[in-house]
């Protein structure tokens, strides 16, 4: 890869030009909405932007988005199948304020 005038490449500077932006994120947020086994309407504190950052696990799974395993909308995650009370629920994302 090429390197620019500060030994970087190109996309290591997108990278801190990311984060120099306003951007920040989001780790280990625990999904508001009743876990019952029977919700499966839950919400985030931010938008996920993109809502390609999204990283949503259960139990420590990973699961899949666009209706595989759950649709996010906005800030809203539902889910295909309800949570149960003892699952654990955790997100990770970006929030950029410019898109």
């Amino acid at each position: 890869m090429a390197r620019t005038a500060s030994g970087l490449n190109a996309d290591q500077t997108e990278v801190i030009i990311s984060i120099t932006d306003g951007t920040y994120f989001v780790y280990e947020e625990t999904p508001a909405g009743t876990q019952d086994g029977a919700n499966t309407s839950f919400s985030l504190i931010n938008v996920p932007n993109p809502a390609s950052s999204l990283n949503l696990s259960v139990n420590g799974q990973v699961v899949t988005p666009g209706g595989v395993d759950y649709t996010l909308t906005g800030s809203a995650i539902e889910f295909n199948l309800a949570p149960f009370a003892e699952d654990v629920i955790r997100a990770d994302y970006t929030v950029h304020p410019n898109l």
